[in-house]
Parts: structure tokens; sequence; C-alpha cells
């Protein structure tokens, strides 16, 4: 992938700030996000992106059928449980029920 590099041992790291953003349709959301793919495992489903959010995205409520952890490295990612700064990491459980803030309250955890 574009900005990785391997050395001995299958250490791999990415430069994220010369990778190209990558624009992704998501029908689900009918919009857009930008992403900086890194690792997908299509035996596992696993992946790992950097993700850009733009300002005054909202993502409805929905269920993720897999954990997924994400990183705030800018800006103010507002969810349900609450709102999370650089540097915090927000773990979302398997099955759990999310969604993002657009300009509403959220009702609590469900």
């Amino acid at each position: 992938m574009s900005g990785e590099s391997e050395s001995a041992g299958h250490v791999r790291s990415w430069d994220t700030h010369t990778m190209p953003w990558e624009i992704r349709h998501i029908d689900e959301l009918d919009g857009d996000l930008a992403a900086k793919p890194l690792i997908e495992d299509p035996d596992t489903g696993m992946s790992v992106m950097k993700m850009k959010y733009f300002a005054g995205f909202t993502n409805e409520w929905h269920t993720h059928n897999c954990a997924h952890g994400m990183y705030v490295l800018d800006g103010i990612l507002k969810t349900h449980a609450g709102s999370f700064g650089p540097g915090s990491f927000v773990w979302f459980p398997e099955g759990s029920e999310m969604g993002t803030y657009g300009g509403r309250d959220w009702p609590t955890w469900r």
C-alpha cells in the first residue's frame, strides 16, 4: 500500500502524512468519508484505517457485527456515550448500538 515500509521480521509501518486520502461513498449513510486504508485481512475481515469525518458528519443509530475502536487525532468525536478529544481511544463493543453526534443530543448507551 502507498506510504508503507517493511523491515525484517514483518514489522510494518505507514507514513500516513504522505498517503493520499481515498474518498469512500457509504451507501448506508448516503455520504462520503475520507480514508487511508492500512491493513485489510480478507480471511478475518479485520481492517485498520485512518478515517476523516468531515465537520457536521452525522451517523444515525446503527449496529456493528464486530467490535471497533477509534483513536481521536484531532477535533472532537461526539457520540451517544459522550465527547472525546485528541488522544482519546474510544472502544465500541461487538453488537452495541451506537451513533455519532450531528447537532442533537443522544440518549444514553443502549
